[in-house]
């Protein structure tokens, strides 16, 4: 339910980023680093649940993780500057490669936590984004600032609550003891 949930606010926010690029200018630097820093950000949570879905098969976890993460930035950026979709790019490729190994290397608990944080980093560049974005925009087309952090707020709160009760669950199980362990501190103290 966690990765469905991580997966929702990727697409939605990224729609949502898609609508307030369109009109930005060519020739600002904004419009260049921005697409880097969406590339960025959505291609590590991409990585990180691509590599915690499939953790036994890194390379089949990275290429789809690097094919999905620059199939948005296609999508997303089509109609910015070149370089813009080159910055995105190769922040894509490098977010995606870095979230899909970590997702291998992760246990399942840490997994959570994991997941958690990039979607927050996620939804912190998108405002971030918006907001930089908006004094570019007519004010007919821009979107109130109270909707964008409502939405962020309820889908970071959704993320949270899936998380911790994805975690406390898991900590019901019966916990084993480590015999193993005891076994080897009395072979020592016998040998004392």
């Amino acid at each position: 339910m966690l990765w469905i949930l991580s997966a929702l606010i990727l697409i939605g926010f990224s729609f949502f980023i898609y609508s307030q690029i369109q009109d930005l200018p060519e020739n600002q630097m904004t419009a260049k680093c921005l697409p880097m820093l969406y590339g960025m950000s959505s291609s590590v949570a991409i990585g990180v649940l691509f590599g915690t879905i499939m953790p036994n098969e890194l390379g089949m976890a990275t290429m789809l993780s690097i094919i999905v993460s620059f199939s948005f930035i296609l999508l997303l950026f089509l109609k910015s500057p070149m370089v813009a979709m080159i910055e995105a790019g190769a922040a894509s490729f490098m977010g995606a490669l870095m979230g899909a190994m970590l997702g291998v290397m992760l246990k399942e608990g840490e997994a959570v936590l994991i997941i958690i944080m990039v979607d927050a980093i996620f939804l912190l560049s998108s405002f971030l984004i918006y907001h930089i974005v908006k004094k570019y925009q007519s004010s007919k087309r821009r979107y109130t600032s109270n909707l964008l952090i409502v939405s962020a707020t309820l889908s970071l709160g959704l993320i949270l609550l899936t998380g911790f009760s994805y975690m406390l669950k898991n900590d019901e199980l019966p916990i084993e003891t480590n015999d193993h362990h005891h076994q080897g501190l009395v072979r020592f103290n016998q040998v004392l």
